[in-house]
């Protein structure tokens, strides 16, 4: 099996897996096994699909990768936010019934605690032209996908609760699918400036996160409310909103462990996501671009560490079945994955070669390629774009374990977090 892009597509190449629709999941577009012609692929260029699956005996140990529960689950949770978010208003918001939200959260939960592998390959497949919507979805699905890692560091850090609570993280997804909620409540003027800019100090932008409060407030659970809130609070204090710190007798942003760990998820899947699809672009970045930009200034004093160390295990720079170019210009798929060398997977060299019925391609001896043995090549092109310059070496407080560090110490019995407070006001 080997992930293409629609121009990577060629009429011929057969299907390894069956095409859903990008925003109807439960549709079947082309079923597995459909050779496909030119006026196949026009149609799936006219609906924005990303990619397909198509048959690569040689990869075939990919498959665990890919799991269409999983992309229905992930497709359902698009679809009720571009519905829901159609006709909101703060009036519409204070009736809804956010029941809904929950089980889908939960239905996603299931589908990838069924299927843990199949997550890594499955984040670009569900597109809408709802930008709201779109990216309401993929903070959810990364914010679930981190949580699900992190589960030790969410008891660590929510020691006030029960473990099996403390590491339960539906609220965290219902409060990633509705985030941005209070950009609904914007003028469109605003919503428009935002998204030709992303200028974070936009006065109206700013606001999008107490509208979101408000509206939610009582409707939801309050971890989920504190989330929204707070979920762009930075770590190193430069986030907003302010609040009124009663143990500092001062108004501030939240800092270091103040955060909830649930704003602190979701502002990592956020950033990421932002960085993904920049104002302007015509298709999303290189998922290692936006993993570099990360790592970056300003966003490096931003985040947790430790919830970046997260996103490493759950986004691979290079998914398996990825088509990449090489340094010294070898075409090559992605075969396998590892986290502690995240931009060195082992990788499959590829040949084109021409077929009487297909293009597809393919070498007469398979030959293996283990980057982290290989310091003289880096994968050089993805997709179409130069990579050279945006791969890089796990961050020094990397672990594939949940390590414990904080910039921020943990607050004592009777020093309690804003963030705990208000967790512990709705246990």
């Amino acid at each position: 099996m080997l992930r293409v892009t629609l121009n990577q597509a060629k009429p011929g190449m057969v299907l390894a897996t069956p095409v859903h629709h990008p925003e109807r999941p439960d549709t079947v577009l082309l079923n597995q096994g459909f050779v496909l012609d030119q006026p196949a692929l026009d149609r799936l260029g006219a609906l924005n699909h990303p990619s397909l699956w198509i048959e690569y005996p040689e990869l075939d140990f990919i498959a665990p990768y890919i799991n269409h529960e999983i992309a229905n689950a992930r497709g359902n949770v698009t679809r009720l936010l571009k519905e829901s978010f159609a006709h909101l208003n703060e009036e519409v918001a204070a009736e809804l019934d956010y029941s809904p939200y929950r089980a889908t959260v939960d239905a996603l939960i299931h589908s990838l605690l069924d299927n843990p592998r199949a997550a890594l390959s499955i984040q670009d497949l569900c597109e809408t032209d709802d930008r709201l919507a779109r990216h309401s979805s993929a903070v959810c699905f990364l914010s679930v996908l981190m949580g699900l890692k992190l589960g030790g560091y969410l008891i660590k850090e929510r020691h006030r609760l029960p473990a099996h609570r403390a590491k339960d993280v539906v609220n965290l997804g219902v409060a990633a699918m509705l985030h941005d909620i209070g950009m609904r409540f914007m003028t469109p003027d605003g919503r428009k400036r935002w998204y030709e800019t992303y200028n974070t100090d936009d006065h109206e932008w700013r606001s999008h996160t107490k509208l979101g409060f408000r509206a939610l407030r009582g409707k939801v659970a309050p971890s989920a409310t504190a989330a929204i809130l707070h979920h762009h609070q930075n770590y190193d204090g430069s986030g907003f909103p302010a609040v009124h710190i009663h143990r500092d007798h001062e108004t501030r942003p939240l800092r270091g462990d103040e955060i909830h760990i649930f704003a602190r998820i979701i502002s990592v899947a956020d950033l990421y996501e932002r960085f993904r699809y920049p104002p302007g672009a015509s298709k999303p970045a290189p998922r290692v671009a936006a993993l570099h930009k990360l790592q970056q200034e300003p966003y490096w004093n931003w985040i947790d560490p430790v919830v970046f160390n997260g996103l490493l295990q759950v986004v691979p720079p290079y998914a398996p079945g990825t088509i990449v170019t090489l340094s010294d210009g070898k075409r090559a798929a992605v075969a396998r994955w590892l986290p502690e060398a995240p931009c060195r997977p082992r990788v499959l060299l590829l040949e084109e070669h021409d077929m009487s019925r297909t293009r597809v391609w393919a070498r007469k001896d398979q030959f293996f390629i283990d980057l982290r043995d290989r310091p003289d090549l880096h994968i050089a092109e993805v997709d179409g774009c130069d990579v050279s310059a945006f791969n890089f070496d796990p961050p020094p407080s990397y672990s594939t374990h949940e390590p414990g560090w904080h910039k921020v110490p943990e607050p004592t019995d009777d020093q309690m977090s804003p963030a705990e407070t208000q967790e512990l006001d709705a246990a």
